[in-house]
């Protein structure tokens, strides 16, 4: 083996012989030349509220399931659906 290694050309280069790139380039970030797209912001208007509140919600699998197939009937979220449905109990009891 001699120490050129002419079969590999200039692949191989001494430790600090090499030319660094002036800026290292991100993996995933844009190309310097693309523009950056703005950022869509999407109002969400709750029903009546200016203000919500965030809750949980356990349901079986099989009552899950229920409530899946009658969203997909319905073309309504599940959060459309939930709330309605405590509305409807809320009015019926009186609060």
């Amino acid at each position: 083996m001699t120490k050129d290694r002419p079969q590999l050309g200039n692949l191989i280069q001494r430790k600090g012989e090499a030319t660094r790139p002036v800026e290292m380039p991100q993996r995933g970030a844009p190309a310097p030349e693309a523009p950056t797209p703005a950022p869509v912001r999407r109002e969400v208007a709750p029903a009546d509220e200016s203000r919500t509140k965030s809750l949980t919600l356990k349901l079986s699998e099989r009552n899950y399931d229920r409530l899946r197939e009658c969203r997909h009937r319905n073309r309504k979220t599940h959060q459309a659906l939930i709330e309605e449905a405590l509305l409807r109990y809320l009015d019926a009891e009186g609060f």
